[in-house]
Parts: structure tokens; sequence; C-alpha cells
């Protein structure tokens, strides 16, 4: 399943392009404006691919929650980034440029190989004889950020050059065999309520995945968990569980001697209760698809 986000800054269409080119809506000149608010994930098939579509709200206070805090979220395992603009609202070029550098640069950061698109959006509100020049005033205006590797399409919802540049980008898709970071992103995905982090090292200590993407100092520290406490068994491979300072450390090796070490916060679960025990259960399938990968 591939990843899509599509941002913006806020009304420049995201949602009504989602819903034209993924549930068939038939768009009406006097529809009503509804802001989304942080994030929708939705899953579609699309000509023929299954995708993961964010929705990601407009709004500055969300767009600086996603460039920031939750960029690795937001940006890890994306195949395509689409970025909205805007075409008549002159006044916030500036600040969707400043939004959309950040943007790129997390893409780059998080899912290096991932397209990048911009939509200059809106067309059918620009008079005909005017689109050409005011087309490579915009691509002038974005090009000055130096943006390496970026595709620009011109769409509105009332033709079909969104439908169609949709079907041409989710066209391009290749299957990509599955990786650490693939398995590892569906886990983080489904515990983000609770995960802190998520640390994998070869024998060598080496680090192979590390969601914090921060240099790990407490690495002999943190394998110590696994020795200290009595070993689990489940069907197939051995694991520690410890409480502590109100986390969770669910610890492993592999059978290659690799390590595995998840925390999680305890604060506000009942202990034993279903969420607690849906975060074993998660944590021991995330550790056998990681032997199964190997």
């Amino acid at each position: 399943m591939k990843k899509i986000i599509i941002m913006g800054l806020a009304e420049s269409g995201k949602t009504t392009i989602v819903r034209v080119s993924a549930e068939g809506y038939v768009p009406k000149k006097d529809d009503p404006l509804n802001a989304t608010i942080g994030y929708k994930r939705k899953i579609y098939t699309m000509y023929g691919r299954k995708i993961s579509l964010f929705d990601l709200g407009g709004q500055k206070s969300f767009l600086e929650r996603f460039v920031g805090s939750l960029a690795n979220f937001i940006f890890t395992n994306v195949a395509v980034m689409i970025y909205v603009v805007d075409i008549i609202k002159v006044s916030e070029l500036s600040l969707c440029k400043y939004y959309l550098e950040l943007a790129i640069e997390n893409l780059r950061k998080y899912s290096p190989s991932a397209q990048a698109v911009i939509f200059l959006h809106k067309m059918d509100l620009i008079d005909k004889s005017k689109e050409d020049s005011h087309i490579r005033t915009m691509k002038g205006f974005f090009m000055q950020s130096k943006l390496e590797n970026v595709t620009f399409y011109e769409t509105s919802v009332f033709d079909n050059s969104t439908i169609n540049t949709m079907e041409k980008i989710i066209s391009k898709l290749t299957d990509e065999p599955k990786s650490y970071n693939n398995i590892i992103h569906e886990h983080c995905l489904k515990f983000q309520k609770h995960l802190q982090e998520i640390l994998l090292l070869d024998i060598n200590n080496k680090v192979i995945y590390n969601s914090s993407h921060k240099v790990d100092t407490n690495i002999e520290k943190k394998k110590e968990l696994s020795k200290n406490i009595e070993g689990l068994y489940n069907d197939r491979s051995l694991y520690s569980l410890s409480h502590l300072e109100n986390q969770l450390f669910f610890t492993s090796y592999l059978p290659d001697g690799s390590f595995l070490l998840i925390s999680y916060s305890l604060e506000k679960m009942e202990i034993p209760g279903g969420e607690y025990l849906s975060i074993i259960s998660g944590s021991i399938k995330l550790l056998n698809d990681l032997i199964n990968f190997k």
C-alpha cells in the first residue's frame, strides 16, 4: 500500500481534490468550504492500487505541527507528496512557498525517494488568454527556492485535469520490496497513541532503525533491560517486558543477533487492560514480522 500526502494552505482545494479523484464526487461552484481539522487518513483503491491517503489540514497551527513535531510521522514512508497551491490567492504565495520549502526538506529527510508534486490549482478561475503567462510566473516564483525533482501540474476540479493528473501520478508508482521501514511504520501507525520509541540494532550495535532519528548514547543501558528480567516465550521467539518510570519496555534479540527495543507510555492505561494487551500482542507481531523478513 502506497502512502500519499496532500497538503497546502487552508482553502486551497485539497479535500475536494481527494473527493473528486478518489470518491467520484462531482463538485459544484457553490459548495460550502469544510476545513480539515488536523489530518484525515483514509484507504482508497485508486486506479488499481491501494492508497493510504493523508489529507492534511492547511491552517497555520496544523502546518507548524506537520513540519515540526509530527514530521517523522507525516513524512515517513511517503510515495508521493502533493502540494496544492491556490493560484488565485496571490497575497498568500510567500507563506505558501515557506511551508512548501519546509515540507520538501522533511520529505527528503524521511522519504528521500518520494515524488514531490505541485498542483497549480483552480485553473478554471484564470482567464484563458492569460493562462500561459500566469503559469510561467507561478513556476518561476516557486523555483526561486531551487527545488529539485519537483513536477508541476495545472489542475481544476471542474474539468478532467485533476482526475487525469492523479491517474498519471498513481500509475507511475512501483511496488517496492518490503523493508524494515515498511514493517515498523505499520506498527507506529497502529500504536502511535502510546508509542515512544522503536530502536533496532544489528549485532555490532549499528543502528538499523531509530524512530527518534537522534544519536542514542544509552544503547548498553537499554540492552540491560533485556538481561535483568526473566524472558518470556511466544510461539517462536524470546522477549522481555519491563515497567520503569511509567514506561513499558519490550525487548528482544532476533535470531541473527539484532536487538529490538520498543518503549510505550503507560499513562492513562489500565494494566492489565485491553490497550495494554493489544500493545503486547502487537509488539510480538512486529517481532515475528521482522524475523520473517530476515
